[in-house]
């Protein structure tokens, strides 16, 4: 029996969209493909090699820094039909900071990213989508699926569905945990506790406190003891008046306003991208509803 050509699809999540909820609730319930899980990521070759499926799905981070990665990934398998979930800029540029101040940032929201002057630690390049997507044309054969993640919470079975006609899968919509309200975190809150908590963690890890974009932080115990101690402190800080302790540091509408701005066009050039690639990807007979998919 000659057996057929694998074929290997390839989500790349991004921090903060959600990548976590979708593998552990709806692509290991995917049927006609073998999910590879992230921790079996780098043993995919043994296990192509030696299971009698043809068609793998494997799901790992793409965070900031990681190109190396994917780069050695398509030299392996450069047929490999990649899939990109994004997000809007404000919301995740919003969600990350706050998740990393969580894991032991130390700076305000303007030293993270400025989108008017450039200065902060992430930069503009670093928050283009569409040189991350010209990135994977570049590395791989084939054009990447561009996914938007708040028609996870507008069409939820639109946007599995989008997954699973690439890739000639399916999947029973009664096995699937619908998350409620997937974007329900509002990027303009303004919330003092952000900014204490964020000064308290730079004066217990200094500035950075963590490798920002490190992906599946894994912290030791020195470093949970430090985050505890830092909580300590930024709740100690909370009980004194603000006008003593806070400096302007914390995210308003402005700063969100400006990222939205400065990200227009690319926001925009990724949804015609999207518009003009997507269903020349996913084979077969198309569910006319999966058409409504990025339309803003």
């Amino acid at each position: 029996m000659v057996r057929q050509e694998p074929e290997i699809y390839f989500h790349l999540g991004f921090g903060r969209t959600e990548a976590s909820y979708l593998r552990r609730t709806f692509f290991p319930r995917l049927q006609g493909v073998r999910f590879v899980h992230p921790g079996e990521y780098t043993k995919l070759p043994k296990i192509v090699g030696r299971e009698m499926v043809h068609k793998f799905f494997v799901s790992n981070s793409m965070d900031i820094g990681l190109e190396d990665q994917v780069k050695k990934f398509a030299r392996k398998f450069p047929q490999t039909q990649t899939i990109l979930t994004f997000r809007r800029h404000d919301k995740w540029l919003y969600d990350l900071y706050v998740y990393l101040v969580n894991m032991g940032l130390g700076m305000s929201f303007k030293e993270f990213y400025d989108a008017e002057t450039n200065q902060g630690y992430l930069k503009h390049v670093d928050c283009d989508y569409m040189s991350k997507i010209k990135f994977l044309e570049s590395v791989f054969d084939q054009k990447p699926l561009v996914l938007f993640l708040e028609d996870l919470d507008r069409y939820p079975y639109e946007f599995f569905d989008a997954f699973a006609q690439i890739m000639f899968a399916s999947y029973r919509k009664f096995d699937i945990e619908l998350q409620e309200k997937v974007n329900a975190k509002n990027p303009k809150k303004k919330e003092n506790k952000i900014e204490i908590k964020s000064m308290a963690n730079a004066k217990i890890f200094g500035r950075e406190g963590v490798p920002l974009m490190q992906s599946g932080l894994n912290l030791n115990l020195g470093h949970r003891l430090k985050l505890a101690v830092a909580s300590g402190l930024g709740l100690g800080m909370r009980m004194l008046p603000s006008k003593m302790i806070l400096n302007g540091g914390m995210v308003d509408d402005k700063d969100l306003e400006r990222i939205r701005i400065r990200h227009a066009q690319d926001w925009i050039a990724v949804h015609e991208y999207a518009k003009t690639n997507n269903y020349k990807n996913i084979r077969g007979a198309i569910n006319p509803s999966v058409l409504r998919l990025g339309r803003y």
